[in-house]
């Protein structure tokens, strides 16, 4: 008989991909989980194995469809017929019922977790979760989260170079750049949102607060050497 392999196994503590991004970019393990915290697990999400969860949703599916004819069919015999069943160990009506229901709500679960993550165009996204944690990780440690990659095609900047190391350590497949390049472009996005936020506060508390004329009748500036300095006394 085929046994399913666990779908959503338990993160490996031995190569914990958390700790070698930490020692990558010289910070607190703590820093590294708050990046991901939030956030969907990115092996999880990856391309491959939503590709499993889909198939096994799929088995489920099927599961269920096949108990739910059984089921109409001990609901059609007699109940003679039933009770000579049930009295020589086969499962009940009731037992057929539950086996139904949750193979059901087993397989639209998975369905719906598979339906949480965008895969058009081939995205991974694993690997936008990671590109994304690693843009709350620099926020955090306060370096620049920028975007470029040499002519070889490899990353230019820090930040590219942490997201391609960290899908490494995450065991995903996929390209660095669209990710690094898509959470770069929206922390762009969020400190124009800011910078503007900042602009509008000062303008308000200009025309709420404007400056006035200082008179200065009377006042003169000395200017006046000592040794090789140059002061001033007003």
């Amino acid at each position: 008989m085929t046994r399913y392999k666990e779908i959503f196994p338990p993160s490996n503590g031995e190569n914990d991909p958390y700790v070698k991004i930490a020692e990558f970019v010289q910070a607190d393990i703590g820093v590294i989980w708050s990046g991901y915290d939030g956030l969907e697990v990115p092996e999880w999400a990856d391309s491959q194995h939503l590709d499993v969860v889909k198939r096994n949703a799929f088995v489920l599916n099927e599961a269920a469809r096949r108990a739910g004819h059984l089921l109409s069919t001990l609901r059609r015999l007699t109940p003679n017929e039933y009770e000579l069943i049930v009295q020589s160990g086969a499962v009940t009506v009731h037992q057929i019922e539950h086996l139904v229901e949750v193979l059901s709500r087993d397989s639209v679960s998975l369905g719906a977790f598979t339906g949480r993550f965008n895969r058009t165009g081939g995205k991974n996204p694993a690997a936008s979760i990671i590109a994304e944690a690693t843009r709350k990780i620099f926020r955090r440690l306060r370096k620049k989260i920028t975007f470029g990659q040499h002519p070889d095609g490899g990353p230019s900047t820090e930040f590219g170079r942490c997201v391609e190391f960290s899908l490494g350590q995450f065991g995903i497949n996929a390209d660095w750049r669209r990710p690094a390049q898509g959470a770069a472009e929206k922390q762009n996005a969020i400190q124009s949102r800011m910078n503007s936020f900042i602009l509008r506060k000062a303008e308000q508390r200009f025309q709420e607060f404007p400056p006035q004329n200082v008179d200065l009748t009377g006042v003169s500036v000395l200017q006046y050497h000592e040794g090789d300095r140059v002061k001033y006394l007003i």
